[in-house]
């Protein structure tokens, strides 16, 4: 396990080690506490997108999380293909 120290700046912003930057091939970190009140940062990857259909509907869920403009622009893409299919009258 490696522990290291971390100093929080005036704005808010905690600086990772570079060894951890390195480590891991992502810029975004979820942080959560745990049950015993600590901490806790992990790693987001932003390939782990999970299609689900049940009772209540169907989606998309992000265990990992996802930057909102990334969703937003999946979504748009997804509205201007069907947009686009109706104006063919494919729908």
């Amino acid at each position: 396990m490696i522990r290291r120290t971390a100093k929080l700046w005036g704005n808010g912003a905690i600086t990772l080690p570079k060894k951890w930057r390195d480590k891991w091939d992502t810029e975004h970190f979820k942080l959560e506490e745990d049950e015993m009140g600590y901490l806790v940062v992990k790693p987001i990857f932003m390939d782990d997108i999970v299609y689900y259909e049940d009772e209540g509907g169907f989606g998309l869920h992000f265990p990992n999380g996802m930057p909102a403009a990334k969703v937003y622009s999946m979504v748009k893409e997804a509205n201007d293909r069907i947009e686009s299919e109706e104006n063919e009258g494919k729908l």
